[in-house]
């Protein structure tokens, strides 16, 4: 009656040893061609810092890591139980300078204009002369600049008629994040527009756009002191909320 216990639990053993092998292997990493006596980047890791959908998440996540400088990327080649990694950059904080300004500058051409980033390091002796760095990008983009009133002024009568009667078909819409590429989008539409209906000639050069961020009547004095607590209000709002 009791002899088939001890096979069972061997067999859960067998299972418990297989799973943790398994496991060991998956998170074993091979450093290969190294440059001994030196930190190199083993890891780099992104953490965004805000209330995003799951989707904006992704995205900014990704859109961040392609920012990073060549030296600050450890490209890992994933095997069946373990990865390889050829050739690390030894680690410099110049190039984690430089790369929290590529991140910068695609957060400016999002519409985030007042977004915080730094950034942590850390070494693991893993061997005598094998020094892991693991870099830590903390990214706070703040809240999104959003497009509060949009108008076009053309000189040109006709340009202006056809800019009018197409305002349903713009790429870009009241409320949409002051953003690059869909200002840059509308502008290609309106040149196509204008070179389908015979302005063959019509360069997309000749379209300027101009922001104006702050209500000017916020930059002229007043000796009303409640009006002066008025206009600090109003200003106040726009640093919560900002528009363009």
């Amino acid at each position: 009656m009791l002899s088939g216990k001890p096979s069972t639990h061997i067999s859960l053993l067998k299972v418990i040893l297989a799973g943790f092998f398994f496991t060991f292997f998956i998170s074993c990493t091979v450093v290969k061609k190294y440059q001994p006596g030196k930190p190199f980047v083993y890891k780099t890791n992104i953490n965004l810092i805000g209330n995003f959908s799951k989707v904006e998440k992704q995205n900014l996540e990704a859109g961040l890591a392609d920012q990073l400088d060549d030296s600050m990327q450890a490209r890992k080649l994933n095997k069946l139980l373990w990865s390889t990694l050829k050739q690390p950059p030894v680690y410099d904080s110049i190039n984690a300078d430089n790369s929290i300004l590529f991140m910068r500058a695609l957060l400016n051409s999002l519409g985030y204009f007042n977004d915080s980033i730094y950034y942590t390091h850390s070494v693991k002796y893993e061997q005598p002369d094998q020094y892991r760095t693991t870099v830590d990008f903390y990214v706070r983009p703040g809240k999104v600049v959003k497009l509060d009133s949009i108008s076009y002024n053309l000189r040109h009568t006709n340009l202006q008629f056809l800019t009018d009667s197409t305002k349903s078909q713009a790429v870009i819409k009241k409320g949409d994040p002051f953003a690059k590429a869909p200002i840059s989008a509308e502008f290609d539409r309106l040149t196509e527009l204008y070179r389908n209906t015979g302005y063959f000639r019509f360069s997309r050069d000749e379209l300027v756009g101009i922001w104006d961020t702050l209500d000017v009547a916020l930059l002229q004095p007043t000796l009303d002191p409640f009006e002066q607590l008025e206009l600090l209000q109003k200003l106040q709002e726009r640093r919560n909320n900002p528009t363009a």
